[in-house]
């Protein structure tokens, strides 16, 4: 399965800045309403977080949804 390099891009963060936070994977999933599964999809990029749920973790890690995306010089390379 080839994944989405966007969506890796983003689940990668998700996953810095819970980790950066303190956060388990439980425990956000908890906040978020969602199985621990999902919020594993969305972390290793198999598949892409709405950007409901982004907002919804933003707020869960009292981070900025921006914290999420790439610098703008990387987006070529990422959505290609």
């Amino acid at each position: 399965m080839r994944h989405n390099h966007f969506d890796v891009y983003v689940g990668n963060r998700i996953r810095t800045l819970r980790k950066e936070k303190g956060v388990k994977q439980k425990e956000l999933a908890v906040l978020l309403d969602v199985q621990v599964s999902r919020l594993s999809y969305w972390e290793s990029g198999r598949h892409g977080c709405a950007t409901v749920y982004l907002a919804r973790i933003a707020v869960a890690l009292s981070c900025q949804c921006f914290e999420f995306f790439p610098p703008h010089e990387e987006l070529d390379e990422l959505i290609s």
